[in-house]
């Protein structure tokens, strides 16, 4: 449950354990309930269903990645990048607490590391980061899934008031159009792409992925948020446009600083 990744925006998936529930629209074709509960008999998923700790090799996997660290960012250009999870929801309610705190301790442990942590769930992240979390660990990106606008507006009004060095929202699935704040805190990092079914529609269409080659800069807030966010790009949101979609705006924020975690992380822009 700890691998190499074939997601575009990550070098790695780690999963502590198996086994979630459903919790809104973009939860219905779940590919780990598909994959771990109908396909393969792991878990059964559901609000009775089970969560099941992955094995102690398992665990052993970030140390690994840990220790290769340096040379795999001087092959890749920035640190290795580790979704968890894929499999589960880190703050899951149903999650034995003790199995968190072991994540944590091992997050603290593998510092080499950019943890991108993703959940449905951001009103529980407060309550179940660990007691030295203060402004946040230099190396966990917190993210969650906004598949519309009810989503996003309920999901990230929580998020951007956890402290973190990034917050990012997952556009996916994408089940409907969404909008950015015209105020106020923007996401450092958006991930969208526009395959499922009937998901990132413009207008009813697809929209064309041969758009995506073409890029512009220097965007104001109000000119990026009339527009909708509809693809996918996984770049830091610093006032990168794609023609006629919107991926990224940081007007508030201005381009980051060299040390900050969007540059060092970053893949390198074309």
């Amino acid at each position: 449950m700890g691998e190499n990744s074939t997601i575009e925006w990550c070098d790695h998936t780690f999963n502590p354990w198996i086994g979630c529930q459903k919790v809104s629209p973009g939860c219905d074709h779940c590919y780990a309930e598909a994959m771990m509960d109908h396909r393969y008999k792991k878990v059964q998923w559901g609000p009775h269903g089970e969560r099941q700790r992955t094995s102690e090799q398992n665990w052993r996997k970030p140390i690994q990645w840990n220790a290769q660290a340096r040379t795999f960012r001087k092959e890749n250009g920035h640190r290795p990048r580790v979704f968890c999870a894929s499999l589960a929801d880190v703050f899951d309610n149903q999650v034995d607490s003790s199995w968190r705190d072991d994540l944590f301790a091992l997050i603290r442990k593998c510092n080499k590391l950019d943890w991108l942590v993703l959940t449905k769930r951001p009103e529980n992240i407060e309550k179940m980061l660990p007691s030295d979390w203060r402004d946040g660990y230099s190396n966990v990106w917190l993210g969650t899934t906004a598949e519309d606008q009810t989503r996003f507006d309920f999901r990230w009004k929580r998020l951007k008031k956890v402290p973190a060095v990034i917050r990012f929202i997952s556009y996916e699935p994408a089940l409907g159009p969404v909008r950015l704040p015209s105020n106020g805190s923007l996401p450092d990092w958006l991930i969208s792409d526009a395959e499922g079914k009937g998901g990132g529609l413009v207008d009813g269409k697809q929209p064309d992925s041969r758009e995506s080659g073409s890029v512009r800069k220097g965007k104001s807030r109000r000119s990026l948020t009339d527009k909708v966010f509809r693809i996918f790009l996984s770049v830091p949101i610093d006032s990168i446009l794609l023609e006629s979609l919107l991926v990224a705006v940081r007007a508030d924020r201005g381009k980051a600083s060299e040390g900050s975690p969007l540059n060092r992380s970053a893949p390198a822009s074309n």
